[in-house]
């Protein structure tokens, strides 16, 4: 399930309930409405997004795409080169999905282009066509593992999913939104 906007009621907000040291939270909410000022109290906790990709390190790899930029969306299985920044989601074996965490992606980057493993249509249909059908109308290159493997080498960032499906991968490539 792709993420999507939420009140900010689904989730309160925590801050310290006093200054330095203090041990007790509190939700926003029962602090009333935010300070005048608009600024919250000292050790303030909680996230100011509402939505969108929550992850600060897939949030940060996202902001930092420029046009062409490749980003590896994968499953558990697929080897990550070393001196490629990895951004590991894996909790446990399915979770999240692969395609969960595609369909966040693709909600938030523009995508000029994508490249999967030949194998996956092969194995894995369902997968590949749920692929497809979240990447709409990019043009998606087919290649043999192999060479798959060898693109990884050059992506800015691998988003490892906890997914057990093989060949369950995909490379993006960052477009512009004009």
């Amino acid at each position: 399930m792709a993420c999507s906007s939420r009140s900010s009621s689904a989730r309160p907000r925590l801050f310290r309930a006093s200054g330095r040291g203090a041990t007790r939270c509190k939700v926003a909410s029962e602090a009333g409405p935010p300070p005048k000022d608009g600024r919250w109290p000292v050790g303030w906790r909680g996230s100011v997004k509402r939505g969108g990709i929550l992850n600060p390190d897939l949030a940060d790899a996202l902001a930092r795409l420029g046009h062409t930029d490749a980003l590896v969306v994968c499953d558990a299985g697929l080897p990550i080169p070393s001196g490629v920044r990895r951004i590991d989601l894996a909790v446990c074996p399915g979770v999240p999905r692969f395609l969960d965490v595609l369909q966040a992606i693709v909600a938030e980057v523009v995508v000029e282009r994508a490249v999967v493993a030949s194998e996956l249509r092969e194995r894995c249909p369902e997968t590949y066509e749920a692929l497809r059908s979240a990447l709409g109308a990019v043009p998606i290159e087919e290649v043999p593992h192999e060479r798959f493997k060898a693109r990884t080498t050059v992506a800015r960032a691998v988003v490892r999913t906890g997914e057990f499906t093989p060949y369950a991968n995909v490379v993006l490539y960052a477009g512009v939104p004009f």
